[in-house]
């Protein structure tokens, strides 16, 4: 198994990966990629997929991380479905 953050709230510089509040995760398996939640916004979920060699025409499983009692928002992902849809 492999995790990768995709989005964090901190990153290292020289990386040119994007920052924003909350998490994502890129999971490797033996069963296929899971993206663990989108955070806040697709411009900031694509350029760090594509800043560490990810595509979303691997993802196999997504899972969304909602808490009711927080203002977290996950990405609009009509990019993501739209990408898969194409592929």
């Amino acid at each position: 198994m492999k995790i990768l953050c995709v989005v964090d709230n901190q990153a290292v510089e020289e990386t040119g990966l994007l920052t924003e509040h909350g998490l994502a995760f890129w999971i490797e398996t033996d069963h296929g990629n899971v993206l663990f939640d989108t955070r806040q916004s697709e411009k900031v979920l694509f350029q760090n997929l594509e800043g560490l060699n990810l595509s979303v025409h691997a993802i196999n499983h997504l899972v969304f991380l909602s808490i009711a009692s927080h203002a977290f928002f996950n990405a609009d992902l009509k990019g993501v479905f739209s990408e898969q849809v194409q592929r």
